[in-house]
């Protein structure tokens, strides 16, 4: 191992700058962070390989963020590749959930690992990140207009994929919102009246 320099301590540096970011946008597309901090590790490991040139990129952050969503999506690929395999030989499926706290957009996150790679990615930047389409664009070496299309046709995937649990979900609360208004006013119709003051009675 090389002796500590200045190019080790931009490294450094750099590492801890940007380290958390990358492992945000990943464990939006695995559902692991533990897992995203393995894609994490492995990319600015590679970075540090090539540091000489990745130091003199404009956005050395974009080029190690690109490496570990490639590996991410890579991983998923195979994943899905052996769920399939598994699946022609009449095995039982694999539970592959991931254990964790509850969070109110795990199902939308888990219909976003179902886009196919490109979109998978494409949205991740774009919503965890907030980046701009344009820097979407240079981060995966797509044009503006590929990144544009591939976010339409994840909003509409994801429309199509989350539309039948909002319905079910909306369909529900009014079931029970009539139910509890019916009983309400059948309770109301059937207690007895106020007893009358004994000027009324006279």
């Amino acid at each position: 191992m090389s002796a500590p320099g200045p190019a080790t301590d931009d490294f450094e540096r750099f590492y801890r700058r940007e380290r958390s970011r990358v492992v945000a946008v990943v464990c939006s597309l695995t559902g692991s962070r533990h897992v995203a901090e393995e894609f994490t590790q492995e990319a600015f490991a590679t970075a540090h390989r090539k540091w000489r040139r990745v130091a003199t990129l404009d956005r050395p952050g974009d080029w190690v963020l690109r490496v570990a969503l490639n590996r991410a999506i890579s991983a998923h690929r195979r994943a899905r590749a052996e769920h399939r395999a598994i699946a022609r030989l009449g095995a039982r499926a694999i539970d592959r959930t991931v254990s964790g706290p509850t969070d109110p957009d795990d199902a939308i996150w888990q219909a976003v690992r179902r886009l196919p790679a490109r979109q998978a990615q494409v949205v991740a930047l774009f919503y965890v990140e907030d980046l701009s389409v344009d820097r979407v664009a240079s981060i995966l070496g797509l044009s503006s207009g590929a990144v544009k299309s591939h976010l339409s046709r994840a909003r509409a995937s994801l429309a199509a994929q989350l539309a039948p649990t909002a319905a079910i979900t909306s369909s529900t609360t009014s079931t029970t919102s009539t139910t509890s208004t019916t009983s309400t006013s059948s309770t109301s119709s059937t207690s007895d009246p106020e007893p009358r003051t004994g000027e009324d009675q006279s």
